[in-house]
């Protein structure tokens, strides 16, 4: 008894759709998008916050409690504030000479993280949490940014460690 299933005409069946498919493929413009992970080699020389601050009160300026109404905090443009760290020195760039700060600020998951290298190149934080190296003062929970700064514009116990924290390669 010859069974009614034909693997040749079965198998000439599929080389031709997967032929078809191939020339149909080919001809498409490439819009696929993938997203990849990938391990890089990256030494970052700057780290940028940008993050939108629920209670300015939350910090003080030469030892003066900051305020919505007459904000004191340098490097507050509008609800964020926008430091830019040295990562090797824990140094504010253009922090104000003599100005002492106290910062422990709620974010809300409200805020931007990147880090910077050398050349320019940036990758940012994932989400809206605060990284750990931003909380050298105490531990934020992913909440707050936590740290004092000094009047020489450096952060006190700045370690520059971000490696415990997941970083993504695009802006």
């Amino acid at each position: 008894m010859k069974s009614r299933f034909d693997t040749n005409r079965a198998r000439e069946c599929h080389e031709a759709t997967a032929e078809q498919q191939r020339k149909v493929f080919l001809n498409q413009p490439n819009t696929m998008k993938i997203k990849i992970q990938k391990t890089i080699d990256f030494t970052p020389v700057k780290a940028m916050i940008s993050a939108k601050v629920q209670y300015w009160e939350d910090g003080a300026v030469n030892g003066v409690q900051d305020d919505e109404e007459s904000p004191l905090m340098p490097l507050k443009f509008g609800p964020y504030w926008r430091p830019e760290i040295e990562v090797a020195t824990g140094r504010i760039v253009d922090w104000p000479t003599g100005a002492t700060a106290s910062v422990h600020y709620k974010v809300c998951d409200q805020g931007e993280y990147w880090l910077e290298d050398a050349s320019g190149e940036r990758i940012k934080y994932p989400g809206n949490y605060v990284p750990c190296g931003f909380c050298p003062g105490g531990e934020g929970y992913g909440d707050y940014i936590i740290m004092n700064i000094g009047p020489d514009g450096v952060i006190e116990n700045w370690k520059g460690d971000f490696y415990d924290d997941h970083w993504s390669d695009t802006d």
